[in-house]
């Protein structure tokens, strides 16, 4: 098992979601950079907490966008 670089991971997950143009779900996450549904979803959120992006509750589940960028 291969540990990854947290900072590493973080700044792709940025990237992944600002390149794909609109909102993005845990699973688009998880299957671009290769990691667990559960990874994904933590990183998500901790870049959420940062305020780097942002999370819109949806009737299937969580999506993510670009968050306020100051």
């Amino acid at each position: 098992m291969v540990r990854m670089d947290r900072r590493k991971v973080l700044a792709q997950i940025l990237e992944t979601v600002k390149k794909a143009g609109k909102p993005v779900s845990i699973d688009y996450v998880a299957y671009h950079l290769g990691v667990s549904w559960h990874t994904a979803k933590a990183y998500l959120f901790e870049l959420v907490a940062q305020g780097k992006l942002k999370a819109i509750d949806t009737t299937k589940g969580y999506v993510f966008v670009p968050g306020d960028e100051r």
